[in-house]
């Protein structure tokens, strides 16, 4: 990947193509970010924040948390996210009440 919507702009990736900074818009600049030898994102900071990722794999298919976020896998792959106290159900089925 070398840019977005065909702009390059102040987007940067490392030798291997993990994005490494990002402005999309000023309101969500994106730097520092690092990556583990499985390239999975460990940290990114957005207007300053750092945000700490983590995961229960050897890829990003499970990931656990970000940043003050939880996520909650199932046998189907990702069925909730808890923030700040707040819980959020996915259905996996359109039809599913």
């Amino acid at each position: 990947m070398t840019g977005k919507s065909s702009s390059t702009g102040l987007w940067s990736y490392d030798q291997i193509g993990n994005e490494t900074a990002a402005d999309s818009t000023p309101d969500y600049t994106r730097t520092g970010e690092t990556w583990t030898d499985h390239s999975q994102m460990s940290a990114i900071t957005v207007n300053g924040k750092t945000y700490a990722g983590k995961y229960g794999s050897t890829d990003q298919s499970e990931r656990l948390q970000l940043g003050d976020t939880a996520f909650h896998n199932g046998p189907l792959g990702l069925s909730a996210k808890t923030t700040a106290g707040a819980d959020m159900g996915f259905n996996r089925e359109p039809g599913a009440p």
